[in-house]
C-alpha cells in the first residue's frame, strides 16, 4: 500500500541520499518541502529521522492531512 507513513517517506529518504551525494550539493543544507499528502509524508520523515545529525535540515509542510 502506498501511502505517507510507510513507502512515500523511502522515496524522500533516497533523495536526500542522492543529493548529499552530488558534490554540487551542500550536504547538510538540504530541506524537505511537501504539500498536501506530501505535507503528510513530510511530517512522517521528520519523525521517523528523529533527531539524526544527518537528516533534512528542516521540513515545510503546507496542509498535510
Amino acid at each position: 500500500d502506498v501511502n505517507e507513513r510507510t513507502v512515500r517517506p523511502l522515496d524522500a529518504e533516497g533523495a536526500l541520499a542522492y543529493l548529499k551525494g552530488r558534490g554540487d550539493v551542500i550536504a547538510n543544507n538540504i530541506f524537505l518541502q511537501g504539500w498536501s499528502n506530501g505535507g503528510s509524508t513530510a511530517l512522517n520523515v521528520v519523525f521517523r529521522q528523529g533527531m539524526k545529525v544527518d537528516g533534512f535540515r528542516a521540513v515545510l509542510a503546507f496542509y498535510p492531512g
